[in-house]
Parts: structure tokens; C-alpha cells; sequence
């Protein structure tokens, strides 16, 4: 993961430290508690939790220290231990394993539309391809703004009829989002010429992100990712 003893300026890097979990954990429930798209019933849905301590979390981050945008992302050895995270059944011709399982996202109200959401995924995208990943996967909640992106960058959508969950309820049946190792190479660059100065403007912080391995043991809560 990034070094994160270093936090000086702008910049992409994991979070670590207790005040950042805090802080990571208030952005969410911001943003979850004024989503259009979905209902967020429980604290959980959105505090730090032990499935972020078990998996990865990165934040963009500006030169205060304050996050602008996060997402976790949980590595499933098998379509069993998605299920567990995502807590919803997935279909038999949806992902390859083991799979990312990207979750928890969300930005700051004033930095929506940057382009920050992508910027995430860019980086967790390269780390799946050089960990050997067979898929990444998402639930999104529908008419969020970046699918049309996602279905360009090669995600397969699937609606996941009558799917609920306890800490969060969705206006409509969600979705859950595809991107096969192969397409990953092409995503990825072309996130990067999408993003241009974003790269420059928020650098990764530290050598390459190597992620984890599977973390199966508890839900990923409000798995699905708010549209702004």
C-alpha cells in the first residue's frame, strides 16, 4: 500500500490511521444519508467497520488531510465469499475468480462530477490486473451518472431483481457491474487519458498498491455505490 507516514499534499493513498477512518466514515454517511437512489436505515452502512480493516480502503485526499472520495475494495477467492460480501446472490454467467469486489464509495458533495469515483477504480483496476485477478465487480444502484462510462470501460450490467439489504434499501432493483481480466488492460488506459490532470493533481502516494488476500469473514455493508 501506499506509504502512509507521508501526507503531505494532495494526493491517493490508503487509510490507516484512526482520525482517517473517522474521517473516511463521515464522508460515507454524508453521502449516504443524502443519496437520492437509496435509503441508508443503519450506522453501519456507512461507519468504519471490520470488513475495511480486513480489506483495502483508499481516499483521495486534499493538502488539509481531508478525504474527498473512498472506496474499499475486498478480494473474493470464490463466487461463495462474493456472495457473503455483497450479501445477494450473483448470477452463474456473471465474474471470474478470484474477483475484486470494489464497494463502499463515496464523494464529497462539492467534489462530485471531478471525476474522483474513477479515480479509485483506476488504481485499484491496475492492482487487480498485476495481482492476477479474474474479474472486478460492483453493485450500482440504477440512473447513476458513471454507468454509461462503466459500460464504455467494458462492464457488463446484470439487474439484480427484488435485491435489499437490512442497512440499505434501494429505490430500484440495483445492479451488479462486470469488468473481465481482459478488458482490464484497455480500461485502464483509458481511465488514464479520461483523467489526465486528475493523475497529476492527486499522485499515488507510495509503491504499487498490492492488495490483499481474500476477506470473506464479514458482509460488505452498503456494498453498492451512491451515483454521485
Amino acid at each position: 500500500m501506499g506509504d502512509i507516514e507521508d501526507t503531505a499534499g494532495a494526493r491517493v493513498a490508503a487509510v490507516a490511521a484512526p482520525e482517517q477512518r473517522s474521517a473516511i466514515g463521515s464522508l460515507r454517511r454524508d453521502a449516504y444519508l443524502s443519496a437520492r437512489e437509496f435509503r441508508a436505515l443503519r450506522p453501519v452502512a456507512y461507519e468504519w467497520s471490520d470488513i475495511d480493516s480486513r480489506a483495502t480502503v483508499l481516499a483521495v485526499w486534499d493538502e488539509s488531510d481531508a478525504p474527498l472520495a473512498t472506496m474499499c475494495g475486498v478480494v473474493a477467492a470464490t463466487r461463495a465469499d462474493a456472495e457473503a460480501n455483497f450479501e445477494c446472490a450473483i448470477p452463474a454467467e456473471v465474474g471470474h475468480f478470484p474477483a475484486l469486489l470494489l464497494c463502499r464509495a463515496a464523494t464529497r458533495t462539492d467534489h462530485r462530477a471531478e471525476g474522483l469515483n474513477s479515480l479509485l477504480r483506476y488504481h485499484f483496476m491496475r492492482a487487480a490486473w498485476r495481482g492476477g485477478l479474474g474479474s472486478m465487480m460492483s453493485l450500482f444502484f440504477q440512473g447513476a451518472p458513471r454507468l454509461r462510462l462503466l459500460e464504455t470501460l467494458g462492464y457488463q450490467m446484470k439487474v439484480l431483481p427484488g435485491v435489499t439489504w437490512e442497512s440499505v434499501v434501494p429505490q430500484k432493483s440495483p445492479l451488479l457491474g462486470s469488468l473481465a481480466r481482459e478488458r482490464m488492460v484497455s480500461a485502464s488506459a483509458s481511465l488514464e487519458e479520461l483523467l489526465g490532470a486528475s493523475l497529476e493533481r492527486y499522485p499515488w502516494l507510495g509503491p504499487p498498491l498490492v492488495l490483499p488476500g481474500p476477506a470473506i469473514d464479514r458482509p460488505c455493508a452498503a456494498a453498492t455505490e451512491p451515483s454521485r
